[in-house]
């Protein structure tokens, strides 16, 4: 019997679609997905059908990734979407997708595919809030707001389901031997075993800059995802 599916969540610019990109190369069949973009130059590994979805539910909930909200409806339509979706992927074949917005919707996709596996990545609010200055102009108050919002909600899927995390932070060694792991625990078999052929060091930015102090509440969600990964 095939293995569940597997959804790869994480909050924007936290590596997601590196992540995404290394399991595809370790045999996890993503479909259809963008291997180009303005903001990544591999590619956002997204594919378009899931990400039209879950535009249509966050609009109809009056929120958007950068407003962001956990507490979303899902009408009729949507569910009825969501499974012609599921329906579209190959049964004989593991498969997965990428969309740092699943965190916000996440319960929704496990009801519908309760066998469903998580694969996860975080990266430190200080890049990511970096990061979003420099692609989305936001000041670092707002997406640290964000960031809040996305990794708190994955903290909370961690400790209600098993979940494969890995910190997007890692020096490149550290992190492609933890990515062949989560590999081998997901079970993935392909040409590239160790997943990691995607991975290069250049797809992340490593500046560091200062800042007085993060709010607690940040830091102690960064603790968590760190616990969660160690």
């Amino acid at each position: 019997m095939t293995e569940g599916p597997i959804i790869i969540v994480g909050m924007h610019r936290s590596g997601t679609s590196c992540l995404a990109g290394c399991l595809q190369s370790a045999g996890l069949y993503l479909g259809e997905v963008n291997t180009k973009a303005p903001a990544n130059r591999k590619g956002n590994r997204e594919n378009r059908a899931i990400m039209d979805l879950h535009e249509d539910v966050f609009q109809a909930n009056n929120v958007s990734w950068d407003r962001p909200s956990s507490r979303l409806d899902w009408n009729d339509s949507h569910v009825e979407w969501q499974a012609e979706i599921i329906r579209s992927y190959p049964a004989k074949r593991v498969w997965g997708f990428k969309d740092p917005r699943t965190l916000m919707v996440i319960d929704q996709w496990l009801r519908a595919i309760p066998h469903a596996r998580i694969a996860a990545t975080f990266r430190h609010p200080l890049q990511v809030a970096r990061s979003l200055q420099q692609r989305d102009n936001f000041e670092p108050e707002r997406a640290l707001s964000i960031w809040r919002t996305y990794n708190s909600e994955l903290v909370r899927i961690c400790k209600s389901v098993n979940v494969e995390i890995v910190n997007f932070d890692l020096p490149p060694r550290d992190y492609e031997r933890k990515v062949g792991t989560i590999c081998g625990r997901l079970n993935l078999d392909g040409p590239q075993v160790a997943g990691t052929s995607f991975f290069d060091p250049w797809l992340r930015s490593s500046q560091v800059f200062q800042v007085q102090s993060l709010p607690q509440d940040i830091v102690d969600i960064h603790d968590a995802l760190l616990s969660l990964s160690a």
